[in-house]
């Protein structure tokens, strides 16, 4: 009888453990299971929060892009303006230069024909001198002349 009593509690202490054991089984199965769920929700996270990262990298590197466009248009438009401002600048400058240059120019070109016209008369005063005098001494003579005769 005790070996009776023996062999019913070892079975019921082995029925006890494989109950224990199935539990212990089923609890890592649904342990691992609620893990595997976890670690897809979290990597289902991460990737959601890397698109979005990415996402909104991307469009800070449109945003810059754009920056940098018009920055570099309004830079081409600018230097463009002042390169025109300079080409009328110089414009005007070499109109002014010009006409100063013409001014004198006319200035030196009346001067030097003003002694032209001086070295001409001061020319034609000594010839009607000297056709004077000439005019004088042949008068004289033919007074003379016309004395003596």
């Amino acid at each position: 009888q005790e070996e009776n009593a023996y062999q019913q509690q070892r079975r019921r202490l082995y029925t006890e453990v494989q109950e224990e054991k199935e539990r212990a089984a089923e609890l890592l199965t649904k342990e691992r299971a609620r893990l595997g769920e976890d670690r897809q929700k979290i990597e289902e996270e991460f990737n959601t929060k890397a698109a979005k990262v990415q996402a909104q990298h991307t469009l800070e590197i449109e945003r810059i892009q754009k920056d940098h466009e018009n920055t570099l248009r309004d830079v081409k438009l600018r230097i463009q303006v002042e390169k025109e401002q300079w080409l009328e600048n110089q414009k005007q400058k070499q109109a002014v230069d010009l006409m100063a240059k013409e001014r004198e120019i006319r200035e030196n070109l009346r001067i030097e024909r003003n002694k032209e016209i001086e070295v001409v008369i001061s020319k034609l005063e000594e010839q009607a001198a000297l056709q004077k005098e000439e005019s004088q001494a042949t008068l004289d003579c033919r007074i003379k002349r016309l004395k003596d005769k």
